[in-house]
């Protein structure tokens, strides 16, 4: 449509933000056989990250060489497979932060019980309060990996209701 009858150079003048694309393109133009390259675009609302994919055809007729030229649009793809990466990260640091809060606490608990009463009125005080901040910090530290962690999965789909009709009407209008 709007490329008809235009040469790369005309097109590039047009639609600046295209350059990247024609100049992997005519890289490759004088080589023979199968070609690819990943490329960004800075387009409009973000970035697209392309996978352009050549290869050369020679024409029976009159030994013209022709490229067919394949573009994959991986943005969404990377996207997801970062997206997914840092997700189980994300889990692995929050099972290795929760490992060791258990016995802590339990430990801290079990100090707790076996001193109590075998040390003086001053020394309970202080044993009380020491191991209660303990406990409490490591409840606090649960508290926080477990909202990581809550965090780092992904969202489960919610199924609603919707009336079927009155989308189909609004795509229709589309």
């Amino acid at each position: 449509s709007a490329f008809n009858e235009l040469n790369m150079g005309e097109v590039v003048v047009r639609y600046p933000t295209m350059a990247p694309f024609f100049d992997t393109v005519q890289s490759h133009l004088s080589q023979s056989g199968e070609w690819q390259d990943e490329l960004v675009l800075f387009v409009q609302g973000g970035k697209k990250i392309l996978r352009v994919r050549g290869t050369t055809l020679l024409s029976e007729v009159d030994e013209q060489q022709e490229q067919v030229i394949v573009v994959d649009d991986l943005t969404e793809l990377i996207q997801a497979q970062k997206e997914s990466a840092w997700s189980e990260m994300a889990r692995r640091l929050a099972h290795e932060i929760k490992n060791p809060l258990t016995p802590i606490q339990l430990s801290a608990e079990h100090l707790h019980h076996k001193l109590s009463g075998a040390v003086s009125a001053e020394k309970q005080a202080m044993l009380d309060r020491y191991t209660h901040t303990i406990v409490q910090q490591v409840e606090a530290m649960k508290s926080m990996v477990n909202a990581f962690t809550d965090y780092a999965r992904s969202p489960r789909p919610l199924s609603q209701m919707v009336n079927i009709n009155a989308m189909l009407e609004q795509i229709a209008v589309l």
